[in-house]
């Protein structure tokens, strides 16, 4: 039986899924996704308090893996200690990574946002099981307070760890063949996908991309 973390080294395309982001019902957006690609689903719920979190985290993960994709939940770490996900994942002003990983246990994966080359190694170096890295792009979906990376940059950041990195930021199907052409082959989008008129031709067509 495959594990969480040799998915994890398997996968190219993680979602960051926000309900407000998409023109129908957010299940039905987040399994077209995984059927035209998507491995890693984060669920990113800013607004809702920790009850109807957990409420929508159990409704939502279940069918994610059992549709063979990974279920992530943004920041919620208390609610990942209720057993509804496969790990979190941390930004660089949320719970300490030790303090996570000794609530929610060696199993879980714990992810970091990361935005240079000393973060991606620290994040390393201190257990995660693998790092989101921009912005790559100008993004209107969240404000990192980070400018802009770019291909290369994000590249460089990628290349500095041996764990999975996955480039987030501004991401399209326009701009990704930039960030693959240089050296990147993980990515963790929301609204290319999330407001797509079809999400899973798109999702289809990044991994298409990302696998060439």
């Amino acid at each position: 039986m495959t594990t969480p973390r040799e998915q994890l080294a398997r996968a190219r395309i993680q979602l960051l899924a926000t309900g407000s982001l998409c023109r129908g019902t957010l299940g039905d957006t987040v399994h077209a996704a995984i059927d035209g690609g998507v491995d890693v689903v984060q669920l990113r719920e800013k607004e809702l308090p920790d009850g109807p979190y957990l409420e929508l985290s159990i409704d939502l993960g279940g069918g994610v893996q059992q549709g063979g994709a990974l279920f992530i939940l943004n920041d919620r770490v208390a609610v990942g200690q209720f057993g509804a996900c496969d790990g979190v994942h941390l930004g660089q002003e949320d719970l300490p990574l030790s303090l996570a990983r000794k609530l929610l246990g060696d199993a879980a994966l714990i992810g970091v946002s990361t935005h240079s080359v000393t973060q991606a190694r620290l994040a390393e170096r201190g257990g995660a099981d693998y790092i989101g890295v921009g912005p790559a792009f100008p993004t209107g979906t969240k404000d990192t307070g980070y400018e802009p990376r770019g291909p290369e940059e994000i590249a460089k950041i990628v290349s500095s760890v041996s764990i999975p990195a996955f480039a987030i930021g501004g991401i399209t199907l326009d701009n990704l063949p930039e960030l693959h052409d240089a050296g990147v082959d993980r990515i963790a989008v929301s609204s290319a996908i999330l407001s797509a008129e079809d999400p899973h031709a798109v999702a289809r067509e990044m991994w298409s991309i990302l696998t060439s």
